[in-house]
């Protein structure tokens, strides 16, 4: 038995790839619901530190779905390097949580993505009032293990323990504010486009379109509706709702497979250097 072989999906044909990311994406999907309604659960009941470690893993569940169809969108011949480090994604941390934090994000283009990214895998950075004050872990990453993990923290030379129960503020986010990943993936999969037969659809479209810094929100826009259009003209199409429409259009946002999303290693040292030579 060996577990994470999500590699081993590269070895396949297109409509074998396409019916298995299909069965992954639908597991993903209802395990993600499944996990969200969990902590929902714990949010009416008061209980905002679980609450938040079951809805970070539930839009962790959810972007998997993403990173699976960034792969399909993926031109696999010509592209074949970002398509398997694409696969690679799906078990990793700081993909998931970039994922995750994209569907929150509003970019004019590919190159504001880009810029973006390239800013959130950091795993160190600089911040405070000066821009250069003090030194932090990656964010994505602090998020995730400061809302599970007791952990012992030294920061700029002072040192303290961590209590991941102080989240007490968390109970008070809207709920709705707190789900567009899930709520992206469940629009993609109301309307049908996690089925194989859409996924080949989708392949076809998105593999023939170059992303790079010249696509724009309007053209990515026009290509979502080309999606909807095509699966619709297929009759494959599974909704005419048009909150899972719009969400579709309007959300669905630039595929990230172009983007490395590994951990950036930073030396603290040269943070350091940065911080002493600031004037």
């Amino acid at each position: 038995m060996r577990v994470k072989a999500i590699q081993d999906l590269s070895q396949l044909t297109d409509d074998t790839l396409f019916t298995e990311i299909a069965a992954g994406a639908a597991l993903c999907v209802s395990n993600a619901h499944q996990i969200d309604s969990d902590s929902l659960l714990l949010n009416e009941l008061r209980r905002p530190a679980g609450s938040e470690i079951l809805r970070l893993a539930a839009e962790e569940e959810a972007a998997k779905v993403l990173i699976l169809v960034d792969a399909v969108r993926c031109p696999r011949i010509e592209r074949q390097s970002d398509f398997n480090r694409q696969l690679q994604y799906f078990n990793d941390h700081l993909a998931k949580g970039i994922y995750a934090q994209y569907c929150w994000r509003y970019p004019d283009s590919f190159s504001a993505v880009r810029e973006w990214v390239n800013r959130e895998r950091k795993e160190y950075y600089l911040d405070g009032p000066n821009n250069v004050d003090w030194i932090f872990y990656n964010e994505i990453l602090r998020q995730r293990e400061e809302a599970i993990y007791v952990d012992y923290i030294e920061n700029d030379g002072a040192h303290y323990w961590h209590d991941p129960r102080r989240t007490d503020e968390l109970g008070r986010m809207p709920v709705s504010s707190r789900r567009p990943t899930l709520r992206l993936v469940s629009a993609l999969s109301n309307a049908g486009c996690l089925k194989p037969s859409a996924l080949d659809i989708l392949a076809k479209i998105w593999r023939a379109q170059a992303i790079d810094e010249n696509l724009t929100m309007h053209a990515l826009f026009d290509l979502n509706n080309k999606s909807l259009e095509s699966l619709h003209a297929g009759g494959l199409l599974e909704t005419e709702d048009s909150n899972v429409i719009n969400e579709i259009a309007n959300r669905w946002l630039f595929p990230l497979y172009p983007l490395d999303l590994r951990k950036d290693r930073v030396s603290k040292e040269e943070l350091r250097s940065i911080q002493r030579n600031w004037n």
